[in-house]
């Protein structure tokens, strides 16, 4: 089991240059944003503006803090107000963001289609012995005796989380 820090990982900016994320883990290791099979990252979102495509990509994105935002896109709009609300869609779509009070924090899941069978899904932090990797949205959630805060992650094989908080849980026979 490896706990990775959201504060330490590194900051790198979006693909549109619009914005800055921390990678937590991608595989295959090292690739970069043209040539990941999946990608998990944690985003800080400052203001409106477009996302950045991702053609062949599909897109899991789950907010984990701050007042949420409106997502635009030629199939309507969706709201994530609250820590957990997530949205599925297509990495070639155009999507608009808006801000609905200050910034945010999501988890972003990015999958390549046909190399990839990694997803996403939220659970509580106390589920049974787990592989993949999470990351923590909320409430009280511990490694061992490690505290886990928003953002922070755990990766590797069958490990067990405590507490009562919810996490973004991202498995499948591709991941870890």
């Amino acid at each position: 089991m490896q706990i990775l820090r959201a504060h330490q990982q590194p900051v790198i900016l979006w693909k549109n240059g619009g914005g800055r994320t921390r990678s937590v883990a991608i595989a295959p290791e090292g690739a970069g944003l043209d040539a990941f099979d999946w990608r998990i990252s944690v985003a800080e979102v400052a203001a409106d503006g477009p996302f950045s495509a991702f053609p062949d990509v599909d897109r899991t994105l789950v907010l984990l803090s701050g007042d949420g935002m409106e997502l635009v896109s030629s199939d309507g709009s969706v709201v994530l107000a609250r820590p957990g609300d997530r949205w599925d869609f297509p990495g070639e779509l155009p999507v608009q963001a808006a801000l609905l009070g200050g910034p945010t924090i999501d988890l972003n899941l990015m999958v390549r289609r046909g190399r990839s069978d990694a997803r996403l899904d939220v659970v509580r932090a106390d589920q049974a012995v787990l592989d993949g990797v999470i990351v923590v949205i909320d409430g009280d959630v511990r490694a061992g005796d490690e505290r886990l805060r928003v953002g922070d992650a755990v990766s590797g094989r069958a490990f067990r989380l405590q507490g009562d908080g919810r996490i973004g849980w991202v498995h499948g026979s591709s991941v870890i």
